[in-house]
């Protein structure tokens, strides 16, 4: 007899979801796109400035022992670009670390041969995309490397201290230091991993002694808040914008230290849902540092209505999939809010779940998955007919798994 497929609006049979969940484990994630952030892999108009510069760019995206920082390795080459391409920095002068090569030796090594390059009419420039963490005393933020492990004690031996970073930097002849971190400090779990994947932990900037007048240091966020990516981008959100604001995005022809933290800041205000995070400026606020290249600056509204509407915020919420629009679905939970202890396993399954669903940087594929983990428990597990619900109806978002779950239940009636 002819097998008939049915409707995703109705659920996968509970008894299907083990065997559904292998064969879509198998399939590759669809890539997330950088709606429309523009790409700054291709350097700005030259405008030159830099011939007496010089530079470090760190780029921590993959650690040996903690979390990955998506897209650090992709802000930090951009940089590099801009230095080299755009300012005409000497590739001598411009150190770029990234991942393996971002010890702590190798960070305060290569900030100390900085210094002794970059020229008195020059700038000297600090970038750092990666983890940071408070000092054991609180006192100042650590520069987290690439070999440090979930400890206190380990990531207090493994990372660059602050105080150590501007005493290497200071003794530059330069007339200008210009440090951009962007990394931050969060709680972690029980289990000694972050609480927020792809969450940089805040460094709680503070002054490790008296600041220079030649420096201005610009930090990713405040001190109780997340820095993270851009809305819809895999990509470290301040070092990013605080590059477009050089390339022109900060809308004025001399660029100054608050000129770019003020960018940087009106931008993350507009885009960004779910989150605060509020760009910090230190040292000397009106230290000039770049002539603009005179980039055209994204339309910050659009992206803003962009991001909001990813979030699921006010009026018919959409997605897309294989150019047909229809409403996000709000999944029933009913009683699910409340975490019982029916089943430990369950409620672990169903917070992961429910937080996915919530979250817009999450595709609707890995949404469907975290609700068919759920749904696989089967006995014992109060959420079993709900969770298959929603693992259908977050399906139908997204092609691949919506064509396999036709197959499979085509097969499986």
């Amino acid at each position: 007899m002819p097998h008939r497929a049915r409707s995703l609006s109705a659920p996968i049979p509970i008894a299907a979801v083990p065997i559904l969940i292998g064969l879509l484990a198998a399939i590759p994630r669809p890539a997330r796109a950088d709606a429309s952030w523009p790409g700054l892999s291709t350097p700005a108009t030259a405008v030159g400035g830099g011939k007496h510069d010089a530079a470090v760019v760190v780029g921590l995206e993959r650690y040996a022992f903690v979390e990955s920082v998506p897209g650090a390795e992709r802000n930090a080459k951009d940089w590099y670009s801009y230095l080299t391409g755009t300012l005409g920095t000497p590739p001598e002068n411009v150190r770029l670390l990234l991942n393996d090569e971002a010890a702590k030796e190798d960070m305060e090594s290569a900030a100390q041969k900085a210094a002794e390059k970059a020229r008195k009419d020059g700038t000297l420039w600090f970038v750092f995309i990666g983890h940071g963490a408070p000092a054991a005393d609180g006192k100042e933020g650590l520069l987290v490397g690439v070999d440090a492990q979930q400890t206190a004690e380990s990531i207090a031996r493994r990372s660059l201290k602050q105080s150590e970073l501007y005493g290497a930097l200071k003794k530059s002849q330069a007339k200008r230091i210009v440090v951009v971190l962007d990394a931050c400090f969060s709680g972690r779990g029980s289990n000694g991993r972050s609480i927020a994947k792809g969450l940089q932990p805040l460094i709680v900037v503070t002054a490790a002694g008296a600041m220079d007048p030649r420096m201005a240091v610009l930090t990713a966020a405040k001190g109780n808040q997340f820095a993270g990516p851009l809305p819809g981008a895999d990509r470290p959100a301040f070092s990013y914008l605080v590059l477009g604001g050089l390339r022109g995005w900060a809308g004025k022809a001399e660029l100054t230290a608050k000129d770019l933290w003020s960018y940087a800041r009106k931008a993350l205000e507009a885009t960004l849902h779910g989150r605060d995070q509020t760009p910090d400026l230190m040292g000397t606020r009106d230290l000039p540092v770049a002539r603009s290249a005179g980039e055209k600056a994204p339309n910050l509204a659009a992206l803003a209505l962009s991001a909001a509407q990813a979030q699921g915020g006010g009026g018919e919420n959409l997605l897309v999939s294989g150019g047909v629009a229809a409403p996000v679905p709000t999944v029933a939970l009913g009683g699910m809010d409340a975490l019982t202890n029916i089943n430990l396993k369950a409620d672990e399954l169903l917070n992961a779940a429910m937080t996915a669903q919530k979250n817009a940087e999450v595709l609707p594929f890995d949404k469907a998955l975290a609700w068919c983990a759920l749904a696989r428990l089967g006995a014992n597990n109060p959420y079993a007919d709900k969770a298959g619900a929603a693992c259908s109806d977050w399906g139908k978002y997204d092609q691949s798994f919506e064509a396999l779950v036709l197959k499979f239940d085509s097969d499986y009636k």
